[in-house]
């Protein structure tokens, strides 16, 4: 969540830089964990 606030790296290089083969599985678990998807949080937190 932080590397979605505070820096302006892909959703996949986010998902690769923590441990995720895909950026699909880490939007998955992402969601599981928050109930949003990384590019909804990062619109609610910054607009981007």
């Amino acid at each position: 969540m932080k590397l979605l606030r505070d820096t302006d790296t892909t959703i996949a290089d986010i998902a690769a830089r923590v441990g995720y083969e895909t950026q699909g599985k880490f939007s998955k678990a992402f969601k599981d964990v928050t109930q949003m998807l990384p590019s909804e949080y990062r619109k609610i937190q910054y607009g981007k």
